[in-house]
């Protein structure tokens, strides 16, 4: 199965950004808190084309000093011989993981949303690359393993 799995990309102020905040954290919970999975009918030997998207937000209880990250990782495949582009197979998640921030100095919501961006996707990937493998095998399809998944930056006029 071919995969559209692009990297990370970041420009140097965010992952500088999230950086700071990696440095001031350590990570207690990883929890699957959502997932939609669909098939549709396909033929045994199609094959298909697959995209995985990503995002997340980040939530900051100052007061406790939890850092709350939602991951969402999506799982799409079509049939690549068929001109019609619907989904035929998608497991949609969502994970929260939690930290504990140990300094919050100086650390903005920015410093936060660039860390979810890309620390709390690295961190949630393997939990979904599992998840994705074992629900695959439970609605009869070929096993398939997800992708490493890439940190990279992007110059400052770049977009996602």
């Amino acid at each position: 199965m071919p995969t559209a799995n692009k990297p990370i990309q970041k420009t140097q102020e965010s992952a500088e950004l999230a950086f700071l905040v990696s440095e001031r954290v350590v990570i207690l919970e990883v929890s699957l808190v959502a997932a939609r999975l669909t098939r549709r009918r396909t033929r045994d030997d199609a094959e298909f084309t697959v995209n995985v998207e990503r995002g997340a937000q980040a939530k900051m209880e100052t007061e406790s000093g939890r850092l709350y990250v939602q991951a969402r990782l999506n799982f799409s495949a079509h049939d690549a011989s068929s001109s019609n582009n619907a989904k035929q197979i998608e497991v949609d998640t969502t994970y929260e993981l939690v930290y504990e921030v140990r300094d919050q100095a100086n650390l903005t919501q920015a410093h936060y949303d660039a860390f979810a961006d890309m620390n709390g996707i690295f961190n949630a990937w393997p939990y979904f690359r599992e998840f994705l493998q074992s629900s695959l095998a439970r609605m009869g399809l070929r096993p398939f393993t997800l992708p490493v998944l890439r940190v990279g930056t992007a110059s400052s006029s770049s977009r996602r």
